[in-house]
């Protein structure tokens, strides 16, 4: 299958968490962030960015959004749980989980899939609607599973919003769909 699979053989969903998203469009690869982003989730084509976004229309949601793919590339979880509110939902192939069940397994499985895998930000841009921001970015991910290459095209919506500590990530929607090595 496409998904990615984590130390132990544990295989998710991932393969098939490919979705439609209203308003793509294909990311200007002239957009990419120079740091080390993750992207992530799985499905035939590359994905898009969505419409209506624009680089630095928020930066400081951006660079939330940044500071949250380097913590989970760097496998911090104190950080990644920093920047989710409590009420955060991740959406991931077709299932959704909280903030204590992505905490307490998918979380690890995603720093050990990251952990050596390499990240190429192709698209990041943001939307402001008053108090909340949408973060979207796409990514290609190379990387090995099984001793077998694996190349990954990603792309991940985040919504956030304004609190007294700043930019807090209070949905994340990643999809991933699988490329010929």
């Amino acid at each position: 299958g496409g998904g990615h699979h984590h130390p132990g053989g544990e295989s998710d969903d991932h393969a098939e968490g490919h979705h439609e998203m209203p308003g793509m469009a294909m990311p200007d690869a002239g957009q990419a962030p120079a740091d080390g982003s993750h992207m992530h989730s799985h499905g035939s084509q590359a994905p898009a960015a969505i419409d209506g976004m624009s680089a630095k229309a928020v930066p400081a949601a951006e660079a939330v959004a940044e500071a949250f793919h380097v913590a989970l590339k760097r496998g911090d979880r104190e950080t990644v749980l920093a920047l989710l509110a409590p009420d955060v939902t991740i959406s991931e192939g077709g299932k959704t989980q909280s903030r204590a069940e992505y905490a307490a397994g998918h979380l690890g499985e995603d720093i050990a899939f990251l952990k050596d895998a390499q990240v190429k930000p192709l698209s990041l841009g943001s939307m402001p609607m008053g108090d909340t921001a949408m973060v979207g970015s796409t990514s290609e991910i190379r990387t090995t599973q099984d001793g077998k290459p694996v190349r990954l095209f990603t792309s991940e919506t985040l919504t956030l919003q304004k609190t007294a500590q700043g930019w807090r990530i209070t949905q994340v929607v990643w999809t991933s769909i699988p490329q010929d090595s």
